[in-house]
């Protein structure tokens, strides 16, 4: 569809739906090319639109070759656009990205990761590093998918991101405490809530 190729950013997103819904596999490579932050919102349209849009091996191949890519905006929205297909055959690419040099990566990957629904033992490991990981957005995404994975191992880590200098990355690890049910938290929970007064 040349609406999806144009510069109306309107008509590009009513394009990338059409295309998506009717699973336009063969247009995949060319939307890839909108996975960088020229345009953020045609490319978080894209992302919201790869399941549905059903990329094959060399439409994969593309995302692939982005993670490794130089340009950490193409690397974001390759790994978001990996977790959206929820394939396991993309997790050990994903945990590769935990030392991306650019935080923002790194939290991608763990947003990816947790949409893959997979408690594999690598993805706990990954996890549990980036809940120490030094940046705040970094711990917040780490929190986030450990509650969403259900990742009953790193509850001890989450109690103690109860006491971070972040109190996003707080509001995240009680979020995901409450997920897990982690009933060996309510002392600290209790503590916490105590000493907000």
């Amino acid at each position: 569809i040349p609406l999806a190729y144009g510069t109306d950013e309107n008509l590009q997103l009513i394009a990338i739906e059409i295309l998506a819904d009717l699973a336009a596999t063969e247009q995949c490579s060319e939307l890839f090319e909108y996975l960088n932050d020229r345009n953020w919102v045609v490319a978080y349209a894209v992302v919201g639109a790869v399941s549905r849009l059903q990329p094959d091996e060399a439409a994969c191949n593309i995302l692939r070759r982005k993670l490794k890519g130089r340009a950490s905006d193409e690397r974001w929205f390759a790994a978001l656009a990996l977790g959206e297909l929820g394939r396991a055959e993309f997790i050990p690419l994903l945990i590769q990205l935990e030392n991306d040099p650019n935080p923002q990566v790194r939290r991608a990957a763990l947003c990816a990761l947790a949409r893959s629904g997979s408690k594999a033992p690598e993805i706990t490991q990954t996890v549990a590093r980036a809940i120490q990981d030094r940046d705040c957005w970094v711990r917040l995404e780490a929190a986030r998918a450990a509650g969403e994975l259900g990742l009953l191992d790193l509850v001890p880590l989450l109690i103690d991101q109860l006491q971070d200098c972040d109190l996003r990355v707080v509001e995240q690890a009680v979020i995901a405490l409450g997920k897990l049910r982690a009933s060996s938290s309510l002392k600290a929970l209790h503590q916490l809530f105590s000493n907000q007064k």
